[in-house]
């Protein structure tokens, strides 16, 4: 079974306080034209999207040039802020809205684990130590998960993370569980 952990990309969706507007707008209609096409206008932090160390990081390579191979490996879902004991996986899907403590963040979150992924916008606020800690380790960060309830607890999982290949630092991506 495939478990889609992505929102949809739609006009006007929700953003990060400041980030400018998504835009979506027809150019050609099937009726009109005989074929459909659309313009999309956002950044690269709306939605679902991860976040390449060259977010907050200087000289990183670009999202396009981290393999997907990298990006795809098992998982295992905690609770934001808990005592974590479980060590040999490549990514944690970390439940909650709360921000992260950076405490808990420096204690638990460390290689070999590749990726956090969280379910709101950014795991702090500014001047995003957790951000700035977690890119200094070589972690990356996927935002805005969703349907995290559809997961198995207490039990490992495949993981999908593949952003659009874009020389850019940080991408929207399509997220999915292999159950």
């Amino acid at each position: 079974m495939i478990i889609d952990l992505t929102k949809p990309i739609y006009a006007g969706m929700p953003v990060y306080p400041g980030d400018p507007e998504v835009k979506l707008e027809s150019l050609a209609s099937i009726k009109t034209d005989g074929y459909a096409n659309a313009l999309l206008s956002t950044s690269m932090h709306a939605g679902t999207h991860i976040d390449g160390l060259g977010h907050m990081l200087e000289n990183q390579v670009s999202i396009s040039n981290v393999p997907l191979s990298s990006l795809i490996g098992n998982a295992f879902v905690v609770d934001a802020n808990k005592p974590i004991d479980i060590l040999d996986v490549d990514f944690l899907i970390i439940k909650g809205q709360s921000k992260l403590d950076l405490a808990w963040v420096q204690s638990y979150l460390h290689k070999p684990l590749k990726a956090i992924l969280i379910e709101s916008d950014s795991p702090d606020e500014s001047p995003y130590l957790v951000h700035k800690y977690l890119f200094s380790e070589g972690i990356y960060i996927v935002e805005n998960l969703t349907n995290l309830e559809a997961l198995p607890k207490n039990e490992r999982f495949k993981l999908f993370i593949i952003p659009l290949k874009i020389v850019a630092d940080s991408s929207p991506c399509r997220v999915f569980a292999e159950i």
